[in-house]
């Protein structure tokens, strides 16, 4: 994996030169699905029986540029491909930053 990693860097590294990667910098403002904890447990946990795979911790800019530090969480429903990022902040509410099908654990 970290072969991979470090493979896809060099790549990048070559492809698109400095300059180049400040002009095709994107910036995505999204809106994203805020719930209390039991809500969305008993949605991605309940109704789509998907776990947690791996938590991490992570930041979400607003679209004023404000940071917002919380717990990210990849849950996942690995017999039917579904699945959920979502980030929980201290104030117990959970937002959901992605969620799709077609889950496959990645083998190098």
């Amino acid at each position: 994996m970290l072969r991979l990693i470090l493979a896809f860097a060099l790549v990048l590294t070559f492809v698109y030169p400095a300059s180049a990667q400040e002009e095709d910098k994107k910036y995505f403002y999204t809106k994203q699905d805020c719930y209390p904890l039991t809500t969305f447990m008993n949605t991605v946990v309940n109704k789509y029986e998907e776990d947690a795979l791996f938590t991490g911790t992570g930041i979400t800019i607003s679209a004023n540029g404000t940071p917002f530090t919380g717990g990210s969480i990849f849950f996942v429903n690995q017999d039917a491909g579904t699945w959920t990022l979502a980030t929980m902040y201290a104030d117990g509410t959970i937002c959901v930053n992605g969620a799709g099908t077609n889950f496959e654990p990645y083998t190098d």
